[in-house]
């Protein structure tokens, strides 16, 4: 109370902070430059630059970086217009977030894109505010993942360095490890990002249901709205990464019937498994066939004997007597009824459409082998080198200009650039992911841990054959989907008590 006769004791005025003041003042100044600059609308890239920089330092880190999977899942390949120039509704947005901005903005050394920038960005931002709950995740991960994380981009980091002292392409070499090196940040802000509880793991599912199935949609438009009336073909409907896409989300629904049949889960399949599923179809890519048996066969051989398993073991057992004659005649048949025959052929023998010429990729894979041996069998190469050729290989430098930079067996590339040492210390974190989702499993009784734990192996299993088959290391959707499984298999393994949880540091005095 304010003693009698005493004048009141004026209200305390908050202070302005000084990085707000600045903030303002830099906001004004650079406008005011922008509108000097042709065109004048660069000056509207500073106030968003400044709106945005606000927004990724108050929003919680698990909505960004949910944005930026999202984002990474539903656009990939949409940024340009696909077979017979068709340009997708989300094309728009896609370029916004994937086309490097020096090609929307002019601004030269902008040559990364949107969300390749926003993810250095939330890097910095998770480390230097990592002590903030309202902002990062405070539960504790698994060590030595993020050493093994540190490892890998130290590694690509010195394969560059040597590969420019041997005379390597800097300006490619850019190309051929941005995606390796972008890995272990990705992963680092989805580790600071999720906790791991039941609660993330079903949105998690949920994100990725709605970007499957958004973007089968947009390859079944694109089908039948532009490509049957009009008797065209094409090789794929909208990328070849979205076997990162489709497989996880059916592989996610296989392991929950595998774990527990509920019927609520059979009625939410039935909307949206038959839409991925033929969104998978059109796209026609046979490596996920491959990624699926896989996966359905990883969690056949992890699984307990439940219900459901059960079932799909007798039905195989009666199946089996049919399996060789149901081959035999459809090898050389071309009826819809014998696809899955057909699909067996032309993984064993290759792709049907070169007649009696060698495979192209088996001629690739030569080629690349051929590389390894003259070039890398005691130091590394390093980045920044093209394939040689020992069998002469057709030209597609018309549509792809630096297509020897970029040969399709990236693990064979990789180890090529590499060497053994390199190769596995830049795929350590998905050797380590593997380890700590089964240990995990081992362990775990709660059902949605349980499904994620056989749904990571499944879809690092995925990364690597989308590596081996089809330039995996240059696409954002494998590198995308690893790095979440890296995530989760962190934080899951110090939830469940699979991996001890790390020692508290002491009390600063």
């Amino acid at each position: 109370m304010t003693p009698a006769g005493a004048l009141p004791r004026p209200a305390a005025q908050r202070r302005v902070p000084l990085w707000l003041v600045l903030g303002f003042i830099g906001t004004v100044a650079g406008t005011l430059v922008g509108l000097t600059l042709d065109p004048p609308l660069v000056a509207m890239v500073v106030p968003l630059v400044g709106v945005g920089a606000w927004a990724v330092l108050k929003i919680h880190l698990k909505y960004t970086a949910s944005f930026l999977l999202f984002s990474s899942l539903l656009f990939e390949g949409l940024q340009t217009t696909l077979e017979h120039k068709w340009a997708s509704p989300l094309m728009p947005l896609a370029r916004l977030m994937l086309i490097n901005l020096n090609a929307i903005t002019g601004i030269g050394p902008l040559r990364l894109p949107m969300i390749d920038m926003l993810v250095v960005v939330l890097a910095l931002a998770a480390v230097v505010k990592r002590r903030d709950p309202t902002f990062v995740s405070q539960t504790p991960g698994v060590r030595p993942l993020n050493a093994a994380l540190l490892v890998s981009a130290l590694t690509v980091i010195g394969l560059d360095v040597l590969g420019g002292v041997q005379g390597g392409n800097m300006n490619e070499s850019l190309w051929q490890m941005r995606h390796s090196l972008l890995f272990p940040l990705r992963a680092l802000i989805l580790i600071r990002a999720f906790d791991g509880t039941d609660r993330e793991l079903k949105n998690l599912v949920r994100l990725i249901i709605v970007a499957g199935v958004l973007k089968a949609m947009v390859g079944i438009f694109y089908v039948y709205t532009w490509i049957k009336p009009y008797g065209r073909e094409i090789e794929f409907t909208t990328s070849h990464t979205d076997t990162l896409l489709f497989v996880p989300l059916l592989a996610i629904f296989f392991n929950m019937l595998v774990e527990r049949v509920r019927g609520r889960m059979l009625v939410e399949g039935l909307i949206w498994v038959p839409i991925v599923t033929y969104g998978m179809i059109l796209n026609d890519r046979r490596l996920a066939y491959v990624c699926l048996g896989v996966a359905v066969i990883i969690t056949m051989l992890m699984s307990p004997p439940t219900a459901f398993k059960r079932l799909l073991m007798r039905g195989a057992v009666i199946s089996a007597p049919f399996v060789p004659p149901y081959l035999l005649i459809g090898w050389g048949s071309d009826s819809g009824i014998f696809f899955g025959a057909k699909l067996l052929k032309s993984l064993v023998v290759g792709d049907p459409d070169q007649g009696a010429q060698p495979d192209y990729r088996d001629l690739e894979n030569a080629n690349v082998l051929f590389t390894w041996f003259t070039h890398g069998k005691v130091i590394p190469w390093g980045f920044g080198h093209e394939m040689k050729q020992f069998f002469p290989l057709p030209d597609i430098s018309s549509a792809m200009p630096t297509w020897l930079y970029h040969p399709h067996n990236q693990y064979l590339w990789l180890l090529t650039i590499g060497g053994p040492v390199g190769f596995t210390l830049i795929m350590l974190p998905q050797l380590v992911t593997i380890y700590l989702f089964a240990r995990t499993y081992r362990v775990a009784t709660d059902f949605w841990v349980r499904v994620w734990c056989l749904t990571g192996i499944a879809i690092v299993a995925a990364f690597f054959n989308q590596v081996f088959g089809d330039m995996g290391t240059l696409s954002w959707t494998p590198s995308w989907m690893a790095a979440l499984c890296a995530a989760l298999a962190s934080k899951l393994a110090v939830r469940t008590g699979a991996w001890p949880k790390p020692p508290p540091k002491p009390a600063r005095l």
